[in-house]
């Protein structure tokens, strides 16, 4: 009987607790909603909630969780606010669910496999993912889409490649894997090779811009597409590399300090490729106005 006693006693005692917790918890929530009418939720903190709160609610955890829930109320209210006013300057939903800048992107990609003078970017032996996908926004940032990967010690498919293309995942998805430079390179009718160091066989250096209206000439003329290659991160091309080349490109920079990042290789490549298609767009434009 008196065991039974005790326990019936503890379940009141833990009934009032409880029912005091929920109480706490309602006023919490009121007066979180009613003070967010009037202030902003970065402007309350534990501490100021000790001033708004009556003194038997002063405990750490009490203030703590009336901050948050003021946080969370504001937010809500913010995010209504800002759905109304939306739906009000929107009445017809227009473009409501649909992520524009993505869509703009994938036309781009889209745009840029039909430019037929184009050429393509070869990475030898690449060994970071993050480098192929900032190559894949450098080229699309300037109209280029055909990307292939020779023997590469990375995966160009990983989340940090895909987050490095900021938006061009269409190339890295396309991008065409080779065992070798030769089968790489089989079908272009010319290839052009970055380095920052000249071999003494090697018989025609040429810039970036001159390399850029040379490929864009070739493919205007005789429709045949054309290649940059570039070399590992680490070590550049080898001499076997560069002897399927048909041209050197030169890239000048600071004599110490003359090593390029393979992207910004890729960019200031694909950037002269972009000026030598506008230029000769814009030449065979005049001549057919003429």
């Amino acid at each position: 009987v008196k065991q039974a006693a005790q326990s019936r006693k503890m379940q009141s005692k833990g009934g009032r607790q409880r029912g005091r917790m929920a109480c706490t918890r309602a006023c919490l929530i009121m007066a979180s909603s009613a003070l967010c009418l009037f202030a902003p939720c970065s402007c309350w903190s534990p501490a100021s909630f000790a001033l708004a709160f009556p003194q038997e609610l002063h405990t750490p955890s009490s203030l703590c969780s009336a901050s948050s829930l003021a946080k969370h109320v504001c937010n809500t209210q913010q995010r209504t606010a800002l759905s109304s006013s939306s739906s009000s300057s929107n009445p017809n939903n227009i473009g409501v669910g649909v992520d524009t800048n993505h869509a703009k992107k994938s036309q781009a990609f889209d745009l840029a496999k039909e430019d037929v003078l184009a050429p393509c970017i070869i990475l030898v032996r690449p060994f970071l993912d993050q480098n192929i996908g900032t190559t894949a926004r450098a080229m699309l940032n300037f109209g280029l889409w055909d990307l292939r990967l020779v023997d590469p010690q990375c995966n160009h498919l990983s989340e940090a490649a895909f987050a490095r293309a900021s938006g061009a995942e269409n190339i890295l998805n396309g991008a065409t894997v080779f065992p070798s430079v030769s089968e790489a390179v089989e079908d272009l009718h010319r290839v052009y090779a970055t380095t920052a160091r000249i071999r003494a066989f090697v018989t025609k250096v040429v810039s970036a811009a001159a390399a850029a209206e040379d490929a864009v000439e070739i493919a205007a003329r005789e429709g045949a597409q054309a290649g940059f290659l570039f070399g590992p991160e680490r070590s550049g091309l080898t001499n076997d590399d560069l002897g399927l080349v048909d041209r050197v490109v030169q890239i000048p920079t600071l004599s110490m300090f003359s090593s390029l990042n393979l992207a910004q290789a890729v960019n200031v490549l694909s950037y002269e490729s972009w000026k030598a298609r506008e230029k000769a767009r814009e030449g065979g434009s005049e001549e057919g106005g003429g």
